[in-house]
């Protein structure tokens, strides 16, 4: 789920105690990207909140544009629970070690287990709330991944993915397709992999939001809800169908 970041959180970062993951996927003719994520001590919530997105084969470059995002604001070394790379691109890893910044092994192997997994933190649960940080703090339906608008390139690519096709058109569901973007997918597939499954996170029971927050949601869905009505009153009326609604279409989201 998208959102955006929230009073307190120094430059659009997460709190400085909360631990961090990085990952690496190395480019070649694509590009080098890296995912920063912080994971929320209480709901444990996974939150995507910065990312670089570099064609170049200048690790140089690449290290030191990463190295000032490796600390808070007032120069605190974040909690790092692990900083992973592609395995198969060592000489890339060695440098950026040279460089300051050292990775270990990315696990790789069963990226179907990793691609349920990842979509495990993304869909929503209904048993779950929105962490107190949230504009819906306290309700019902919460992910247990946020990703903040600065990590564009993994916006962009989570919608895209889809299972690869046979030569008949039907899905292969245990291949995804390698032909859609996948650089900042693939960061977030090795950060997972670390992280419990989603069934096995205990869902707390939702605790008492205070008034500031639940003031901020309430405010929060009023500005939503007068910018439907606002949309709503703009549109042209449809004219009526009576079969509307009659057999409907299905509809499935090529969303991993």
């Amino acid at each position: 789920m998208i959102f955006k970041t929230f009073d307190g959180w120094v430059n659009g970062d997460p709190p400085q105690t909360w631990d961090r993951f990085l990952a690496f996927d190395v480019g070649g003719s694509s590009a080098n990207v890296m995912e920063w994520a912080a994971l929320d001590p209480i709901s444990k919530s996974l939150i995507f909140y910065h990312e670089i997105h570099k064609v170049t084969t200048d690790m140089r470059l690449l290290a030191e544009m990463a190295i000032p995002y490796l600390k808070s604001a007032d120069g605190r070394e974040y909690n790092f629970i692990a900083k992973v790379g592609d395995y198969e691109n060592k000489i890339a890893l060695a440098d950026m070690g040279k460089y300051g910044i050292t990775f270990t092994n990315a696990v790789k192997q069963n990226k179907l287990t990793s691609v349920h997994r990842l979509a495990g933190y993304l869909h929503p649960n209904p048993q779950r709330v929105f962490p107190t940080w949230h504009p819906r703090a306290g309700q019902f339906g919460a992910p247990l991944m946020y990703i903040t608008p600065s990590c564009p390139h993994l916006i962009e690519e989570i919608p895209q993915q889809k299972w690869k096709s046979d030569q008949k058109g039907s899905d292969l569901k245990d291949e995804m397709d390698r032909g859609v973007k996948h650089d900042a997918v693939d960061c977030a597939l090795y950060i997972v992999r670390i992280l419990p499954a989603p069934a096995d996170i205990p869902i707390s029971k939702p605790k008492t939001v205070t008034a500031a927050k639940s003031l901020q949601s309430k405010l929060y869905w009023a500005d939503v809800k007068a910018k439907e009505q606002k949309k709503s009153a703009s549109e042209p009326r449809k004219p009526y169908n009576p079969n509307h609604g009659a057999g409907g279409e299905g509809w499935q989201s090529s969303l991993l």
